[in-house]
């Protein structure tokens, strides 16, 4: 950060101290990481780059205002203005949630919200030090959100990268303070310093070795430690399925689909509304995943994005500025029943569309496209309030259809899901799947025997513990562990099927329940997100298969369980924003008091002093701006002049103004308007020189 050789003068040492891009630089690639890590924890890459661009360009500014000589007189509201910020961001949460992608944050995670926009407003406002400093608080606090998440990956990792910037960081800003007091003591050149009194000060090197130390022995304890925490505290509640998990650019793209991960919590939050006239919809599809990986799903490596073209056709459906989209079925698949639906996007925002079936209609403001022939992914959100309608065909399907479909090609199926490491299939699963695909000849029997020997081995049971982390996760399910929920269940049906040699994937989305219908509507909440599994039949397409459905439930940890007894589950929102007011009522007060403070403070100080305060504050910026440090609380007036005599080319006149000073303030006799004059004379000179010198 300075080059200590003994080449460079004193003077050019102490201006390399200054603050400078490096600094921001470090700062900046710090902040990065929790900001992109709270993305990834909720599988939304692109809302931890949004929240990463936009503390950048508030650091970018922050800097422009620092070297434009601006921060000085700013400084000193900074921490006013972070207090405010604090409370804007608080009171205004939900709103600034929604603008980031996918929607932001399911609100159970509203902390990580709250700590991603102060980050970012509060980079705009960096313009010292201590400014910088205080931006690691809420970095840090988001790591801690995140490692109860554990859904990021390479967590210890990151934590390493920001523990290595802000150390270098920590040791840029801590020498310009040491340096400064040693100024102030007659010392000047940094080869002095580092040869006597600094000869044993711990450099950046000691301090990133000291990160490693402790990241890697967090990789031995973090695990039974957080196993331990969500013991007592449980898990928040986090699924791939919700609107705000999804992608904008590309809805579709690769995305992890975590399972296995312990307890989760629910609510009766209502996040959509179906209105249709068929009443036979049990489920609303959303997403599939068709890569298994041993902790989770991937998306389809296929994947087939088609862009679909406005119709010149009039809507049939009520909503507001919509446009037609019209998409072609399959021509081998047995289609029957065409049904329309109207969805209402009520609590969050959506970046897909939920159908039934195969959509063939969709009316909506935005652009539409398909996705791998059966999914609707939408080119801007659907947001929070708003409608679109859709008709959906339903396939044909009864055990008896399905018996006489045309087997699978489960050589060819097999060599692609295992053989071509597709999937990551432990060997006692596939001994499983080969053990009783060998006993069943028939494609619908042999899905029908995979869900009747998951269902003799496994519960049902939303408390059920988080499967170890490097443990397959439907392997453990299966034979070690024996409870869990929908996402273990609808995984282990879909990775057998796949082993057998069976064309088979996991679908999420909602779960329709029949018992809140009102009419013609239907109530989605948050309680009725779902995974499944469906398996291709020829001539009948995708067939749903749902293997929670006839599964043994663990007593106390069925549908609901973790709702925390039904009415107070329905609370938790509730809770979450009062506990917000009460966060924002408490700043206000600080607010309050602390203008009230600065009243009294004020009504205290006698007319001579009024006088005087304006210029001795203008007199010690004046001094600080050459010393590059504030007066400390224990050193006189005139002992910071002499320490700015010693870094200054003439010190006679700061000299002077301190011994004015010191008589009109400690004598009986009030300021008159000559000495006032002469101050602010004396004053001028000090900032012309000041000036003059650049600093």
């Amino acid at each position: 950060m300075v080059h200590k050789t003994r080449d460079d003068s004193a003077e050019q040492q102490y201006q390399a101290l200054g603050a400078s891009g490096s600094d921001y630089l470090l700062l900046a690639a710090a902040l990065a990481v929790p900001l992109y890590s709270s993305g990834l924890a909720v599988l939304q890459p692109e809302l931890g780059a949004t929240c990463v661009t936009l503390s950048w360009l508030g650091m970018a500014a922050s800097y422009l205002v620092r070297v434009g000589g601006m921060a000085a007189r700013l400084t000193k509201h900074v921490g006013y203005i972070m207090l405010g910020l604090a409370l804007l961001v608080a009171i205004n949460l939900d709103v600034l949630n929604r603008m980031l992608p996918g929607g932001g944050f399911a609100w159970q995670l509203a902390p990580a919200a709250f700590l991603c926009w102060f980050i970012i407003i509060s980079s705009f406002f960096l313009w010292s030090d201590d400014a910088m400093l205080f931006q690691l608080v809420p970095a840090i606090a988001l790591f801690g959100v995140q490692s109860y998440i554990e859904t990021a990956g390479h967590f210890e990792i990151s934590l390493v990268l920001f523990m290595i910037s802000v150390a270098v960081l920590l040791t840029r800003l801590h020498t310009r303070v040491m340096y400064s007091v040693a100024r102030a003591a007659g010392y000047k050149d940094l080869n002095v310093l580092y040869r006597g009194p600094w000869r044993a000060v711990a450099g950046p090197a000691l301090a990133i070795a000291s990160v490693l130390l402790v990241g890697g022995a967090s990789w031995f304890i973090a695990p039974p430690l957080g196993g331990a925490v969500r013991k007592l505290a449980g898990e928040p509640e986090f699924r791939a399925i919700s609107g705000n998990l999804s992608r904008i650019v590309n809805p579709f793209a690769t995305v992890a689909a975590q399972i296995g991960n312990g307890p989760a919590t629910s609510s009766n939050i209502t996040v959509l509304k179906m209105t249709t006239r068929f009443p036979q919809i049990e489920y609303l599809r959303s997403q599939t995943y068709g890569a298994y990986k041993g902790s989770g799903w991937d998306s389809s490596n296929e994947t087939n994005l088609v862009s679909l073209d406005p119709q010149n056709e009039k809507p049939t459906s009520n909503v507001e500025h919509a446009r037609v989209f019209v998409a072609a079925p399959p021509a081998d698949v047995a289609f029957g029943q065409r049904v329309a639906l109207t969805i209402d996007a009520l609590y969050r925002s959506l970046a897909r569309s939920f159908s039934p079936g195969f959509p063939v209609r969709i009316e909506y403001q935005g652009g539409v496209s398909l996705h791998d022939g059966d999914f609707l992914a939408m080119d801007r959100l659907v947001g929070q309030g708003r409608t679109f309608y859709q008709e959906a065909l339903l396939p044909v399907t009864s055990p008896e259809f399905l018996r006489a479909a045309p087997p699978a090609n489960r050589e060819g199926l097999r060599d692609f899901y295992v053989r071509d490491v597709r999937d990551r299939i432990p060997p006692a699963v596939h001994s499983l799947a080969r053990r009783i695909a060998d006993r069943e000849s028939n494609d619908y029997d042999l899905v029908r025997a995979f869900i009747a020997e998951i269902d003799r081995r496994c519960k049902y049971n939303l408390k059920a513990d988080p499967i170890p982390r490097n443990a397959d996760r439907v392997q453990a399910f299966l034979f070690d562990t024996h409870e869990g929920y929908c996402d273990l269940f609808a995984s282990s049906l879909a990775v057998l099927c796949r082993t057998a040699g069976l064309r088979a994937r996991v679908v999420t989305g909602y779960l329709v329940d029949h018992r809140t219908r009102r009419g013609d509507t239907y109530t989605i909440r948050d309680r009725d997100a779902h995974m499944w599994t469906e398996v291709y039949f020829q001539g009948y397409g995708w067939v749903p298969f749902d293997a929670t459905a006839d599964a043994e439930e663990v007593p106390g940890g069925g549908v609901g369980a973790l709702l925390d007894d039904e009415e107070s589950g329905g609370n938790l929102e509730f809770g979450a924003w009062i506990g917000g007011t009460v966060f924002g009522l408490a700043l206000l007060a600080l607010l309050i008091g602390s203008f009230r403070n600065r009243l009294t403070d004020r009504r205290a100080v006698d007319a001579n002093m009024a006088r005087l305060r304006p210029l001795y504050a203008r007199y010690l910026r004046a001094l600080q701006g050459t010393l590059r440090r504030p007066k400390s609380p224990g050193e006189t007036t005139r002992e910071y002049a002499a320490a700015f005599s010693l870094a200054a080319q003439d010190g006679q006149t700061a000299m002077r103004i301190a011994g004015a000073f010191e008589n009109a303030l400690y004598s009986s006799a009030p300021a008159n308007g000559d000495l006032l004059r002469s101050l602010r004379e004396d004053i001028s000179k000090l900032d012309v020189q000041r000036s003059a010198n650049g600093s």
